[in-house]
């Protein structure tokens, strides 16, 4: 068999780490002479790029609705139109439609992923993708962290496969902005809170930069009257969801990390390619460091304190702070497109001979 035929069933493709990946993935499949579907199971359009040969398929069922019934219908229909060699469901609801679907349609191949941290479900969720990872043909994990997590999953099915990341060229440092950046929804995993406090506390020893978050969610009211609260409203931005990250990023000098818990933060892998060092926390399942490397500074979690200083600390040190960036931009060659769609192919591959 020379191409694959790949079915690919999400929620949504919003803003979101793992439909970014979704979509980097997909496109360069389908580059490579695959037929590749992305099963969307709310009726809205994909936020980010598709190669035009990735069919889209909509669902019909609407944003705040869980029609398993209509899924699951939508679904069949997509099975028996394409024959997919491999569907490849994310998060917990498609899974569920994809087994189902599959006691009665045995002609394809499950892949599962785990892009989340499992220390952050609840008892009953966390049994139930127990179930489907140990039941799928072929399961990823994105760091050898989260593989260990799931030490009793066969080790021929599993496979270790980070998230990929296009290069982004670093500029010289005369043409950065002195500016601080993060990214990610405002949801109180993200910890925004924290990065706030740090800065609070440095905020006289870096009155040259400013702080500029990237993203959307339930929190942003509370984070913005915060910001107000600390008057910070000078230095400390919320700049909602943008189409040209990438130029953000690496006008950037440094990119902070502060939330809580984590699958693998592609904006940390992003900040790599872009020669930016990065701070972060040691968010769960533990990864940070194995991602990083020397790319940047690992701090605790939730300690606002050790966020400041190790900001400062490399906002204050330009050598550091460009052979933090160097590493990072060399180090980033492991996370390429082509290389990650490697292992997916091969996984792809595997599990179909079987």
């Amino acid at each position: 068999m020379k191409y694959l035929r790949v079915l690919f069933v999400v929620p949504r493709m919003s803003y979101g780490g793992t439909e970014r990946q979704i979509a980097i993935i997909s496109s360069e499949l389908a580059r490579r002479g695959h037929l590749v579907l992305i099963y969307s199971m709310y009726c809205e359009e994909s936020k980010y790029d598709l190669d035009n040969a990735v069919i889209f398929i909509k669902g019909k069922t609407e944003k705040k609705e869980k029609n398993i019934i209509q899924v699951i219908g939508t679904l069949k229909k997509t099975l028996s139109q394409y024959s997919p060699d491999v569907v490849v469901p994310f998060f917990l609801i498609p899974i569920i439609c994809t087994f189902i679907v599959k006691t009665v349609n045995k002609t394809f191949k499950i892949v599962t992923s785990e892009r989340c941290d499992p220390n952050a479900y609840s008892m009953v969720k966390n049994n139930i993708l127990k179930i489907a990872y140990k039941n799928s043909d072929g399961f990823v994990c994105q760091s050898r962290r989260v593989s260990e997590y799931y030490r009793d999953i066969s080790k021929t099915k599993k496979r270790i496969i980070p998230n990929a990341v296009y290069p982004n060229n670093a500029i010289e440092e005369q043409n950065k902005n002195h500016t601080i950046i993060a990214v990610g929804r405002i949801e109180y995993q993200k910890r925004f809170d924290v990065l706030l406090n740090a800065i609070d506390m440095i905020k006289d020893d870096i009155r040259s930069f400013s702080v500029h978050v990237y993203g959307d969610g339930s929190k942003k009211d509370e984070l913005s009257g915060m910001i107000k609260k600390l008057k910070l409203s000078d230095m400390f931005f919320l700049e909602g969801t943008t189409n040209s990250l990438d130029s953000e990023m690496k006008k950037a000098h440094i990119c902070v990390i502060s939330s809580d818990y984590e699958g693998f933060p592609n904006v940390m892998i992003e900040a790599m390619s872009a020669g930016i060092p990065v701070v972060t926390t040691d968010f769960s399942p533990g990864n940070a460091s194995e991602i990083l490397g020397d790319a940047g500074i690992v701090v605790n979690k939730g300690d606002s304190i050790a966020l400041g200083k190790a900001i400062k600390e490399i906002i204050s040190d330009n050598e550091k702070r460009e052979l933090m960036g160097q590493f990072g931009l060399s180090r980033s060659k492991e996370y390429s497109v082509l290389k990650v769609c490697d292992e997916w192919e091969k996984l792809f591959f595997d599990v179909v001979k079987r």
